[in-house]
Parts: structure tokens; C-alpha cells; sequence
């Protein structure tokens, strides 16, 4: 597979978002410059400045990968899929394997039984293909001491159903140092040596035995390739605001992982899992340093997966991402709470990350790639930044327009009025926001098949309208955190790597109250100010203050059992996903069998003759 022009397409990409930021700010400008421009004007100029190019860059990539999904064209490539696919089957179809695959699997402290059930419907799946003889199965325990027993009870019982004696293994660290990535290391280290690709899944990480030998034939085409992932989608959701985002994944993600894939070519992000990365460049190349200094900003990088695709881009080898191979899952939170808690550690990673593209040797675009998260979190900051400093200019009184300036003057001068100017600014910045949700759901609908819809037209539109609803009332609420996250960073507050809650909790109204009412009480005392305010900026601002809020019964609303259950019933955000078997029903009491739970006698002398013979 071969990946053309990254230095071309990159740098047409920023002069058309460059292009159309500069206009667009211009006839801003030209609004404030009407009048003496004065330091808050210059203010609101340079922050809306920064929140439009955001907005542009995404939207010109979703535009570019709407054309590239119709035309059903490989975003690294631009050739078309089906040509891409047939030759890489007549270069794979008949090759020998001369070497094995590890299917990886960390866990802390998470229900082992779930994590089996995932492990044996991909163990399944890939079982009709060859690649299975050649591809082992390891659980990576980070667990304390005390959950060792009902874990091993867990995954003896799915070696017994599976019949995978000799090819699913399980190691509890009795240390857990560095967390998951020092968790894979030690695999590494260990074991890696036998193996020339390995495939890290989440503890909720669910994988097909297909996409596994999709990933692995691309990899195989280009041993230039270092990490190979596609897009995982979230499924499972049992709350109405989990759902949502899986209807979001699934109608939108296509169009803009595309123009992604576009824009990273051979220099994409590794997001930590349901990717095939090669083992000898990985441990050669992406060990992870410790930051100096103290937690939160230094110590051990939280975000791991970033700095690791940077690192094997640094070394020479591709890091890519293929959107068009499916059949990659992960879960999502079930509430407000749990994804902000989830989404605070990577703030922080991704905070670190300004630290790690200050390293020596990493490409350009690399240190654009670090960067660009990290403002992905600070343009909260931005926009709140903006929406204030657009307040103080509501309060700050506004002289009466003179219309005769002049003794004797015939005509007055009229003001100039920029409402038309303002109303189409604010159009255009909408605009931004629904268009590339409107494209997605265009390509969404017309590869139905593809997509395996089973959505009405009728309900393609309302569910169209309730997920931008949605989406405006949550994110001035993830605004609001994201800066206070930012605050507590700087004071010095660090985040736990605690294990994620996938049980919904059904929380009364007082606790939604306790845990969103600062948020409210913040839109509360903006809006008061506000209403002081005699300017027409206030209707602008509204939009942002009431969903602040309204934030404790907007998520008792989302997470809601009855919301749920009314959604399914009118069959509203309906998704596909595949059906996981229950094989790990047993109880840490029940008769464990002693199976060898590391896997030497896998690699003893003898074997690997053997197993070269039969090659």
C-alpha cells in the first residue's frame, strides 16, 4: 500500500482553512472597526480568531472526507478501495506465515468475566481463518493480590469452553508499575520476541476476527508500517446518553475519520487500542520517558498512545489509520459523570503532550499532531475566554450616536448598521457545526448496506434534530469542566488512574443536583449579569447560559432508565452490534483447573522445531 502526496495535501488543507479564517475575520473586523476599536475589541477579535480555526479545520476535513467516502477511495492512497483490497488479497492468499500474533488484553481491576466473553467471540470469529493457528490470546492482570482468585476462576473457565489450552494465557503482575503502558512493556519483554505483531484490546475493546486479518494483510503489504488501527465504534450504551453518541459514531465517524486519514497519511494518531502495531519497532522505539518534574504535568504520561505513534513515526516506520475497515467496538460510559471523569485524565495527557513535542528528531507534523490535541481541550478555555470578554463589552455602556457633529450641517449621519454582517457571521459559525453532521448523515444514507441501517427515513431526520439538541445542551456543560479541569491542573490536583465505571447507576434528581449545581449556579450568576446589559449580544450569549443551567436535569434526563426505555420503544438511535456469548458464569468457589497460565512450554525448543516444520 502506497501512500501518495502527504506534503502536498497538508499544505492545501491549511491554505484553504487559512484562507477562508482570514475573510471571515476580516469582515468581523470590520464590525469593530466601525467604531474606536478598543483593548476588549481586540480581545474578542484574537479569541474568536482561535475558535473559528477549529471549527474550519474540522469542517474542511469532514468536507473532504464526505467526497472520499462516496467515491468509496482510500484516504492515504486516493485509489479505490476495491482495487486496494483485490491486490493485497492476490499478494496475501497464498503466503506462508512464518510468524505469530499476540492478542493482548490489560486489565485493572475490571470484571474478567466481561472481558473472556469479548475475548471468545473474537477467538470465535478468527477461528475460520488461518491466521488463527498462528495467534495467542493473553490477559494482563493488574489486579491486587485479592482479585487473583476470581480472575484465574474466570479465565480457566473460558479456556474450558473454548478448548484453548495452550492458547489463552493469563499473567497477574504483582507490581503495577508504569499502568498500562509499563504493563505492555513487561509483556514485551517478556514474551514479545516470539511474536512479530501484537494487538492491544481495552478491557471493553470488542474485535472481530475479520478486521484482525484485514489489519493484518495491510500490515504485511508495507513492512514500513508500524502501527495499523482503524476506527472503533461505541456500542452497548444502556443509558439515552450513551446511545446518542453511538448514533453519532455510527452515522458521522465515516466522513471525518476519512478526512482525518486524509490529512495524517502515514503520520496518524495511535489511539491505544484495536490497532496491530510491530512488536521489534514498537520495544525498539517507543518506550516511554517519565516527565521531570512533579505530578500533574510531569511524572508518568497519561496519555500514552499519542506519544507512542510519535515515536515509531520518529523511528521511520508508518503509523496509519484505514477508516474503511469495520467491525471494531469499544463502550462508552452510561453517564455524564463517568465520561468527564474519563475524559479528565486524557486533558491531562494530552496537556503533557505540549511537553513531548519539545523532543528531539520528531517530525513537523508530529509536533503539530501533539499540539492540536492539546488545543482540542484549551479551546474550551478559549471560548469561555470569548463569551466573557463579549460580556464585559454587553456591559460596558454605549454612547449615544451623534448626528450632527457640524454647526451647520444639512444631513445628519446616519449610524451604520452591521446586523446583516453579524447575522451572517453567526450563520456561517453554525453552519460549521450542522453542515458536516448533514454530510455525514447524506453518506450515512446513501450506503445503507454498507452501514447495515436499519433507521426510517422518518427517523433519520428526528434523530438528526435530537442529537444536535443534544450536543448544544451538553457542550457549554464540557466547556465548564474542561476549564475547571484546567484550573485544578494548575493548582497542582493530579488525576487517579482509576478503573472505569461500565454499570449504569441510576442516581436520583438530588444527586444529579450535588454533582453538576456549581454549573448551574455559574450560568445562574451569568445570566443575572447579564440581564444589566442593554447590548444585543446578549441574545448570542443565551444559547450558552441556559444549558449551563439546566445541566443537573439535562443529565438526570440523559441517564434516565425511562428515557432509555421510550427511545427503544419509538426505536429512536437505533444501532447494530454484535451479540457477545456469556462463557465466564462461574463463581471464585467454583473448581478451578490447573491450566498453565504462562505460556513456555508455548516456546520450549522442541515446540518451535516443530511448529518451523510444519511451516
Amino acid at each position: 500500500m502506497h501512500i501518495h502526496g502527504p506534503m502536498a495535501r497538508r499544505p492545501i488543507v491549511a491554505i484553504i482553512v487559512l484562507g477562508i479564517l482570514l475573510f471571515i475575520v476580516l469582515r468581523f473586523f470590520s464590525v469593530l472597526a466601525s467604531e474606536e476599536m478598543s483593548g476588549v475589541d481586540i480581545a474578542i477579535l484574537i479569541l474568536f480568531s482561535l475558535c473559528l480555526a477549529h471549527l474550519l479545520f474540522s469542517f474542511v476535513l469532514a468536507v473532504v472526507g464526505f467526497i472520499l467516502a462516496l467515491q468509496n477511495r482510500d484516504p492515504l492512497s486516493l485509489k479505490s478501495l476495491s482495487s486496494i483490497t483485490a491486490d493485497i488479497e492476490t499478494g496475501q492468499n497464498n503466503a506462508e506465515m512464518d510468524h505469530r500474533i499476540a492478542i493482548v488484553v490489560p486489565a485493572y481491576r475490571e470484571d474478567l468475566g466481561q472481558i473472556v466473553n469479548r475475548l471468545s467471540y473474537l477467538y470465535h470469529s478468527l477461528s475460520v481463518f488461518p491466521l488463527f493457528h498462528h495467534t495467542d490470546f493473553y490477559i494482563l492482570s493488574d489486579s491486587p493480590k485479592e482479585d487473583e482468585e476470581k480472575e484465574i476462576a474466570c479465565w480457566s473457565r473460558a479456556v474450558i469452553v473454548l478448548g484453548a489450552q495452550n492458547k489463552l494465557f493469563y499473567r497477574r503482575r504483582t507490581e503495577n508499575k508504569e499502568k498500562k503502558s509499563g504493563n505492555v512493556k513487561e509483556f514485551l519483554e517478556q514474551w514479545g520476541n516470539h511474536y512479530k505483531y501484537f494487538c492491544v484490546l481495552d478491557a471493553d475493546s470488542i474485535i472481530t476476527g475479520k478486521t484482525i486479518f484485514a489489519l493484518h494483510r495491510a500490515m504485511e503489504a508495507d513492512q514500513k508500517m508500524g502501527i495499523c488501527q482503524t476506527v472503533p465504534r461505541p456500542v452497548h450504551g444502556r443509558s439515552l446518553f450513551s446511545r446518542i453518541i453511538e448514533w453519532n459514531s455510527l452515522v458521522y465517524s465515516r466522513v471525518f475519520s476519512s478526512g482525518f486519514a486524509f490529512w495524517q497519511a502515514d503520520q496518524a494518531n495511535y489511539w491505544g487500542h484495536n490497532a496491530l502495531i510491530r512488536v521489534d519497532a514498537f520495544k525498539k522505539h517507543c518506550a516511554l520517558p517519565h516527565l521531570s518534574g512533579t505530578p500533574p504535568f510531569g511524572g508518568l504520561i497519561m496519555s500514552h498512545d499519542f506519544v507512542e505513534s510519535t515515536f515509531m513515526i520518529r523511528s521511520g516506520y508508518k503509523s496509519v489509520l484505514l477508516p474503511h475497515i469495520e467491525d471494531t467496538f469499544e463502550e462508552m460510559p452510561h453517564s455524564v459523570k463517568d465520561y468527564l471523569k474519563r475524559d479528565r485524565r486524557w486533558m491531562l495527557g494530552n496537556l503533557q503532550h505540549l511537553r513531548v513535542s519539545l523532543f528531539p528528531h520528531l517530525t513537523l507534523f508530529s509536533r503539530f499532531q501533539l499540539f492540536f490535541g492539546a488545543y482540542c481541550y484549551l479551546s474550551s478555555f478559549i471560548w469561555l475566554l470569548f463569551l466573557g470578554t463579549a460580556t464585559v463589552k454587553a456591559l460596558i455602556p454605549v454612547e449615544r450616536h451623534s448626528y450632527f457633529t457640524q454647526i451647520y450641517q444639512l444631513f445628519p449621519d446616519w449610524p451604520v448598521s452591521h446586523t446583516l454582517i453579524t447575522l451572517s457571521i453567526y450563520i456561517f459559525t453554525l453552519g460549521l457545526l450542522v453542515i458536516p453532521k448533514i454530510l455525514g448523515l447524506i453518506e450515512y444514507e446513501i450506503k445503507r448496506e454498507t452501514h447495515k441501517s436499519t433507521a426510517t427515513l422518518l427517523r433519520l431526520p428526528v434523530n438528526f434534530i435530537m442529537e444536535f439538541l443534544v450536543s448544544v445542551l451538553l457542550a457549554p456543560v464540557i466547556m465548564y469542566y474542561h476549564v475547571r479541569f484546567i484550573f485544578s491542573f494548575l493548582f497542582g490536583i493530579t488525576v487517579d488512574w482509576a478503573p472505569q465505571n461500565r454499570e449504569v447507576t441510576h442516581e436520583s434528581w438530588l444527586t444529579h443536583w450535588q454533582n453538576h449545581k456549581w454549573v448551574s449556579l455559574f450560568g445562574l450568576s451569568w445570566l443575572i449579569t447579564i440581564l444589566f446589559s442593554e447590548s444585543h449580544l446578549i441574545l448570542w450569549i443565551i444559547p450558552v447560559i441556559i444549558p449551563l443551567i439546566i445541566a443537573p436535569l439535562s443529565s438526570f434526563l440523559l441517564e434516565h432508565p425511562r428515557s432509555f426505555a421510550i427511545a427503544e420503544r419509538l426505536q429512536l438511535f437505533e444501532t447494530y452490534a454484535p451479540t457477545i456469548p456469556e462463557i465466564a458464569s462461574i463463581e471464585p468457589s467454583d473448581v478451578i483447573v490447573d491450566f498453565p497460565r504462562y505460556p513456555e512450554v508455548l516456546f520450549s525448543p522442541m515446540l518451535v522445531e516443530s511448529m518451523k516444520a510444519h511451516n
